[in-house]
């Protein structure tokens, strides 16, 4: 009685730890989560449109192509390289029907299958390595999805990012985001057409040309293909920044 109770001791106290742990770890993500959401709440993002007006009057030109660009760029911030639904489908296929959570059962009759074992007995767990088996199996959903994705899907289906930044060039927007005070994000899609809000044999006739590069490429310094960039803003713009918005503060208040 003295043993049992003593090993019952041994094993209870690293799982009142682990639990403890658990629910100290649940209300730090919950923390940095709204966190996230605060700082995603702030960011600063501007759609430049370097569309010239034909007439001359900067009222004529349209603004279809930036609300089309808008809108995709709201539909991307959910954009994961995981499928959540295929994810926990495939967790729960590894650890009911394949039975990997038995791994973590008490009863060491479960890792042997050919042992007969009641239709009334209840399953026991041993909380941590239970744990630890899910927390295992969702780590290789994830790379497998991860994987599959960056090796094949992104290469022979497609690249929303890629295609994002392809359609800001054919609608000559460029995005300008600081999701911090001096960080932030640059998008290049200043049309090296100048000009496209056009008909349809305009449009082709333009992406034609640039298929056999009889034009200028996308890039922002010439002869380079990137158009997307990290920036790392001085305290000089940051200055000038802030003015401008103070001002436009001010007359939007008038």
């Amino acid at each position: 009685i003295q043993y049992n109770g003593t090993f019952e001791s041994n094993i209870s106290t690293p799982q009142s730890t682990f639990k403890m742990l658990l629910i100290v770890s649940f209300i730090l993500k919950t923390v940095d989560i709204l966190h996230l959401i605060i700082r995603q709440s702030r960011i600063d993002i501007f759609f430049i449109d370097w569309e010239r007006s034909k007439s001359g009057t900067a009222n004529t030109v349209s603004a279809w192509r930036t609300c089309f660009v808008a809108n995709e760029f709201n539909e991307i911030q959910t954009f994961r390289r995981i499928h959540v639904a295929f994810h926990l489908l495939f967790t729960l296929f590894f650890l009911k029907v394949i039975n990997l959570e038995n791994i973590a059962s008490i009863d060491s009759r479960f890792a042997n299958a050919s042992l007969p074992i009641s239709s009334n007995y209840t399953m026991e767990y041993e909380s941590i390595f239970r744990s630890g088996t899910g927390f295992l199996v969702l780590l290789g959903t994830v790379f497998i999805q991860y994987f599959f994705y960056i090796l094949i899907y992104q290469r022979l289906v497609e690249d929303k990012i890629i295609n994002f930044v392809d359609l800001c060039s054919f609608s000559n927007i460029s995005i300008f985001i600081l999701d911090q005070n001096r960080h932030g994000y640059y998008i290049h899609g200043r049309s090296p057409h100048g000009i496209t809000d056009v008909n349809i044999k305009d449009m082709i006739m333009n992406l034609e040309r640039e298929s056999r590069l009889m034009s200028v490429g996308r890039g922002l310094e010439a002869n380079s293909p990137e158009q997307s960039f990290i920036m790392k803003i001085n305290r000089t713009f940051r200055s000038q920044y802030d003015l401008l918005f103070r001002k436009y503060d001010v007359r939007k208040s008038k």
